[in-house]
């Protein structure tokens, strides 16, 4: 299994898979995603510009991911540690629901990581909702490190980092 690029042409399985995770959790408690985010012209907007990222399996697509180097202004106020060289950003992991708790989440990681190593990046940085435990732990288990806390639309969001 590797991480492609989502084409136009997979925009709608992709917004399938997004609307089922949102759908996921908000059954499960975790007020995260909404109508209002992801909403279908971003990931819209993700494929044109290139940096979403797809694991499918014979045909069935189990996670999305977007790597780009954009960070969200509040970013700004997290004493992140590692600040030299070219940083990666993960944005809106998404594993289907019928998939989680499988170890795709991880692997969806450890190809990104793997992916950012190849383009010259040096480490990454990501946020993850406070109220969403397995998001949590799944970056603390692949060694990331906790930089700080922000406060984005849906609440507080826990600031990752991990040097390559």
């Amino acid at each position: 299994m590797e991480l492609k690029p989502a084409r136009p042409k997979d925009l709608d399985n992709v917004w399938r898979l997004y609307s089922l995770a949102t759908d996921h959790l908000v059954k499960t408690g975790i007020d995260q995603w909404d109508a209002l985010y992801p909403d279908v012209s971003m990931i819209r907007e993700d494929i044109k510009s290139g940096c979403l990222y797809l694991l499918s399996d014979g045909g069935m697509l189990l996670s999305a991911v977007v790597l780009n180097d954009h960070q969200e202004a509040p970013y700004g106020l997290v004493e992140w540690k590692y600040t030299g060289g070219r940083i990666l950003t993960v944005h809106r992991l998404c594993v289907s629901p019928s998939r989680q708790g499988q170890g795709i989440g991880k692997r969806t990681m450890q190809l990104a990581e793997g992916l950012a190593r190849q383009k010259g990046f040096t480490g990454l940085r990501l946020d993850a909702f406070y109220n969403n435990p397995a998001a949590n732990a799944l970056y603390e288990t692949l060694g990331y490190i906790k930089a700080g806390s922000v406060t984005i639309r849906k609440g507080l969001f826990h600031c990752y980092e991990k040097q390559l």
